[in-house]
């Protein structure tokens, strides 16, 4: 009996020890994954941010070409100092920086080259001696040219007016492929003009007063010329890494993704580190990468965050070894307290539970970070069948995400019956060609309201064998109202000129009638 109870002493208390100790291994793996992907989370939202506020910027960027152009639909004429005048009152040099200038590029006909020339001479709007020097260049004749008409700031790029673009044969292409679509268009990586930094152009164009024009032909014949922002690369970028909460020895490029896949010098717009070589950067492997695409009209760009030291503390990286080392300890001392009392083994299960209820506080945690992210998280199947829709979606269209989720074709049903098709041709071409989706769409929401949505997807993976796409909703309801009402102020503003030169037209009219009465009048009789 003694050997028994003596043998129980041992063995009960071996056993619970070597359980602990084994949990306490298995703990240590788990927390240290654990740890890993919550660095790892917390990396890939800082690359997701970092690539949000560039696109924002890019975004504001687009918004001013628009803002510029509406100046000129709502004014016959705008002349030098109207135009100097509307980009200072936004402040366009602080409010867009990176952008170094807005140019006004205007398309004149060989016939009226020679007045045009003569016109911009005299013209003293802005500088009281009008430009006694202004002429086309480079020299030659030519069917028509696209010539730098206005440039704001224009002390700077005084030097670039009456240069003709039709003649540029890295930017032209860009001002036509604008023109034929009617959209805002990004240029490739160029050297800028006058002193050769690397930058590029976002250009819009600009088409004579009337409906809008639908047709390749229409836009054509109908082209007047283009607003132009000049933005270097540089100070696009510059202060990208500052501005996010950026706490890993991180390194940022940027490429144009838009004509070479892979990353390489030729397509490097932006390095973060100076210390750095750009033609080095191709040779050594980072610790951990993330990578983010993001499109400026025509073109996308890819974004590398390359991390060259481990992404985890030395306090993390010890954390695993510290809870083993404690389990081992824990262990220890429960072989000789169970040996004479069992509250030990309570005490052991309360601190299973507390370490359990720390990792499932941290679970939470990132699935709140998640959760939380203004834009709308969505995963689609190759069917077309909704497998993933972040929480926040109820915010946008009343529906919560259980609701989409469970039928999964409902939100095919609520996308607008015109919009539908585009967005699903566009899925097919991410699936495909893999082309980017950059689509906007009109939804019905719950409340049977109707919503703008800009859909983003660049990339797409295999789930158990099926292909999936992953994206992004954005709210823009707004600016699509903001560019409905310049469109209506357009429409009006073209009335209202209607009306009034009719109305002049019948003033002269009666004018003749009334001369004639009263020469009728004053004439002898017979």
């Amino acid at each position: 009996m003694r050997k028994t109870t003596l043998f129980r002493s041992i063995t009960i208390p071996l056993l619970i020890s070597a359980v602990v100790l084994g949990a306490g291994i298995v703990t240590s793996f788990y927390v240290q994954q654990n740890v890993q992907r919550h660095a790892e989370l917390s990396y890939n939202i800082m690359a997701q941010t970092t690539a949000l506020s560039i696109q924002t910027r890019l975004d504001n960027y687009v918004q001013a070409l628009y803002g510029l152009s509406g100046l000129f639909a709502s004014s016959q004429q705008v002349d030098r100092a109207e135009y100097n005048q509307y980009l200072h009152s936004v402040n366009a040099d602080l409010a867009l920086p990176g952008i170094t200038a807005f140019a006004h590029i205007v398309r004149v006909p060989l016939a009226r080259s020679a007045s045009f020339i003569e016109e911009t001479r005299r013209d003293t709007s802005l500088e009281k001696n009008g430009y006694p020097n202004f002429t086309i260049f480079p020299e030659g004749s030519r069917d028509e040219y696209y010539v730098t008409h206005y440039i704001y700031p224009e002390k700077p790029f005084a030097s670039v007016l009456g240069y003709d673009l039709k003649t540029d044969i890295a930017r032209f292409p860009t001002l036509e492929q604008a023109r034929d679509t009617g959209q805002p268009t990004a240029s490739q990586l160029l050297a800028l003009l006058p002193d050769h930094a690397k930058g590029f152009i976002i250009t819009l164009p600009l088409y004579s007063p009337g409906p809008t024009p639908k047709t390749i032909n229409e836009r054509r014949e109908r082209i007047i010329g283009f607003i132009n922002g000049v933005i270097r690369a540089d100070e696009l970028f510059h202060d990208i890494d500052q501005r996010q909460d950026v706490t890993f020895a991180t390194e940022i490029q940027i490429f144009d993704a838009s004509f070479s896949t892979e990353p390489s010098q030729e397509n490097l717009l932006f390095l973060s580190r100076s210390d750095v070589p750009s033609s080095t950067i191709f040779d050594t492997q980072p610790d951990y990468a993330s990578k983010q695409r993001i499109a400026l009209g025509n073109r996308a760009w890819t974004i590398l965050f390359h991390q060259h030291a481990p992404l985890l503390s030395l306090w993390e990286m010890l954390l695993p070894w510290i809870l083993v080392s404690f389990s081992l300890t824990l262990s220890l001392f429960l072989f000789f307290s169970f040996r004479y009392t069992s509250l030990s083994r309570e005490r052991a299960m309360l601190l299973a539970e507390e370490i359990t209820k720390n990792l499932r506080m941290s679970e939470e945690r990132y699935r709140t970070i998640i959760e939380n992210i203004p834009d709308v998280l969505w995963t689609v199947r190759e069917d077309g069948a909704l497998v993933f829709v972040s929480k926040n979606i109820q915010k946008l269209l009343g529906y919560s995400a259980e609701e989409l989720l469970k039928k999964p074709d409902l939100y095919a049903k609520l996308i607008h019956t015109e919009d539908l098709p585009i967005f699903r041709s566009a899925i097919e071409k991410l699936l495909k060609l893999h082309q980017p989706v950059l689509v906007t769409l009109r939804v019905k929401t719950k409340a049977k309201s109707w919503i703008w949505l800009e859909c983003h997807a660049d990339s797409s993976h295999e789930i158990d064998g099926v292909r999936v796409v992953n994206g992004v909703l954005a709210d823009v309801s707004l600016r699509i109202k903001s560019q409905q009402a310049l469109e209506e102020r357009t429409r009006e503003l073209e009335q209202i000129n209607k009306l009034t030169m009719e109305r002049e037209m019948k003033m002269v009219e009666l004018k003749q009638e009334l001369m004639a009465l009263k020469t009728s009048c004053n004439s002898p009789s017979t």
